[in-house]
């Protein structure tokens, strides 16, 4: 009897030692993943090279439009009789023209999940810097008199020092209309939800502008409806415009944060670390993430 005592309490001691260094590794590896991405997407080279190989791109095809006086629309809100309204090109803030490398920085060393409190206090300080290349192309299609459009998923609460950081950075804004923000809506039922979708306040610029580019680092930067879709439904949607990309859409990487990774985590909003990896693990685990090239 004594020795079968001595013998579950060693098995019970591995077990609880096994359980707890999978969950240490799990977490780890979470970080290291989550470190990587953030200096690759802020310190390395080849990031710089690829962020100003798209704007470089981006720049070169805004003039072969504006030389040829295309009739072209970027937008798929854009209705019809466009052809003769001034021209426009819209861009996101976040991670496209604007870096918050810091501030993932910052939740990572103090070991805090995202919040929308954390996230309202970095906005406040209006420090995010330009992504390598945005200066130059948004500045450029300024100057050759095209309407630039910021477009964020941003709360309206944030206008103010949304707008400030835009300008101390050197970005050309004139008109307060420029500045497109999230605002919370009400449903049937009177309760209040966040205005994800930028369909609505795209359709609002291509009532009075021709849109000729758009840049972000989403595809709901370009497309309506894809926050439920799965990784095979965004993948299948963005194929239905090849012709798109490098001509009138330009992708951002991104692979900090973003609507890739709730399409794999099958869910709205922004995960816990556990949650997170294990989801991550099971797409992998079930085959999913195989064979899509």
């Amino acid at each position: 009897m004594a020795y079968a005592v001595v013998l579950f309490r060693r098995l019970f001691f591995i077990c609880f030692a096994l359980v707890f260094i999978n969950a240490c590794t799990s977490q780890t590896h979470q970080g290291d993943t989550q470190v990587d991405a953030l200096l690759w997407s802020t310190a390395s080279a080849e990031y710089e090279i690829i962020a100003r190989q798209i704007y470089y791109q981006a720049g070169r095809q805004l003039d072969r439009m504006l030389s040829s006086k295309s009739d072209e629309s970027a937008l798929l809100e854009q209705g019809d009789n466009y052809e003769k309204r001034p021209l426009a090109i819209i861009v996101d803030i976040d991670e496209t023209i604007l870096s918050n490398g810091p501030f993932h920085y910052q939740l990572l060393s103090e070991g805090k999940n995202f919040s929308e409190q954390a996230w309202s206090d970095w906005v406040n300080q209006a420090r995010s810097k330009p992504v390598p290349g945005a200066l130059e192309y948004i500045t450029h299609a300024a100057q050759k008199g095209v309407t630039v459009f910021y477009l964020t998923n941003r709360d309206t609460t944030l206008f103010e020092p949304t707008w400030r950081n835009l300008k101390e950075v050197g970005f050309p804004l004139s008109d307060k209309n420029q500045l497109l923000m999230r605002e919370a809506q009400k449903d049937k039922e009177e309760d209040i939800y966040p205005n994800w979708d930028k369909g609505a306040r795209r359709a609002q610029i291509a009532a009075h502008y021709h849109v000729i580019q758009m840049i972000g680092d989403s595809l709901d930067d370009f497309m309506n409806n894809t926050e439920h879709m799965t990784p095979a439904e965004r993948r299948e949607a963005s194929s239905h415009y090849l012709a798109y990309w490098g001509d009138k859409w330009f992708m951002l990487p991104n692979p900090v944060y973003g609507g890739w990774e709730n399409a794999i985590l099958n869910q709205g909003e922004t995960p816990s670390t556990g949650d997170s990896t294990n989801a991550k693990y099971r797409f992998i685990r079930g085959g999913e993430s195989q064979g899509v090239w």
